[in-house]
């Protein structure tokens, strides 16, 4: 059997946690590290096979978890953001986590203004994000945010045919926020401002490639959407390593967004002591902290190489490593 973690987690105190856990210092004793470049849940769509239409139907998977239905739209996922001005262009500073009261109150503005666009907006319960969907199919490639902070923002705006229609709708919310309400208050109280909404994630129903002997555990919106595109094959995560061997399948798949486990509990302490006997073959490890992604690999065999110098990291925040 192997083994896959994803974790996505922007919180340093979490971070922390993970990087102090002993599971995780088994990576760095006995593992590989790299950075790579790419977004957690695109990764995952990868792994199981979800076909990408334009681009990876990120909102479309997320929405059909949280509501069980997509009808005959076009989804988005907007995170609200707050751009800043540099010299001669403009980076992303922070994704932003609105309040639910907020979250209605830009939703309710964004779907009075473009209605007559054929636009439609909605809340997601998270408040990290909204949906925007369309009954049209729009034809351009959008980037997903995480990844980008600190970098300018340009290069990574939404591309094709319809593009520059695009781009002058982002416009058109940008002036909406520029004096709503909320930002007023954020200001007073001295939180970053919503000043840019970034546009992600497009796509309609999703197809998913059947899983062939993988299990997915998870309670996300996203893992929850992929369970309802192929049913029964996501369960909650469980509790001893028993649990995974009486599903007799070669690999198993942990996605953890909305929660960060707690990586010293009975769990992953019988996945070493199973890795040491053989009966897991890999586990790779997978974090996304915002800005980069930290893939962490290592097999069975690697546990006898004692002579291995031990891998260290400033933080799991800035993800500087040190061979």
């Amino acid at each position: 059997m192997n083994i896959r973690i994803f974790i996505s987690c922007f919180e340093e105190q979490r971070l922390n946690r993970i990087a102090t856990s002993h599971f995780f210092s088994k990576f760095l004793k006995f593992g590989s590290i790299e950075k790579i470049q790419g977004n957690l849940e695109v990764e995952i769509c990868k792994l199981l096979k979800v076909k990408r239409q334009l681009d990876w139907p990120l909102a479309a998977i997320s929405r059909l978890g949280e509501c069980g239905t997509v009808d005959e739209y076009y989804w988005f996922k907007i995170n609200p953001v707050n751009l800043v001005l540099q010299r001669d262009c403009f980076s992303l500073g922070n994704l932003i986590s609105l309040s639910p009261d907020e979250a209605r109150s830009i939703v309710e503005t964004l779907n009075h203004h473009f209605n007559e666009d054929g636009l439609y907006f909605d809340t997601s319960s998270g408040n990290q994000f909204f949906y925007l969907f369309t009954k049209n199919r729009p034809d351009i490639l959008t980037s997903p945010p995480q990844g980008l902070l600190g970098k300018n923002t340009t290069p990574h705006l939404p591309s094709g045919s319809e593009s520059v229609k695009w781009h002058g709708f982002m416009n058109e919310m940008q002036m909406l926020l520029h004096n709503h309400q909320i930002n007023e208050t954020r200001e007073r109280l001295g939180q970053p401002i919503v000043n840019s909404l970034w546009l992600y994630g497009g796509g309609g129903m999703p197809e998913l490639g059947k899983l062939e002997n993988q299990f997915l555990y998870g309670d996300s919106f996203f893992s929850r959407g992929i369970s309802r595109l192929s049913p029964g094959e996501v369960l909650p995560v469980p509790s001893s390593f028993s649990e995974l061997m009486r599903l007799n399948k070669d690999e198993a798949v942990f996605l953890y967004e909305d929660d960060v486990p707690d990586l010293d509990t009975q769990l992953f302490s019988e996945i070493w002591v199973a890795m040491k006997r053989f009966k897991i073959k890999k586990i790779d490890l997978t974090i996304f902290n915002g800005v980069d992604l930290l893939n962490l690999s290592i097999r069975s065999t690697d546990l006898f190489k004692f002579w291995k110098k031990k891998q260290s990291l400033d933080s799991l925040t800035g993800l500087t490593l040190h061979g």
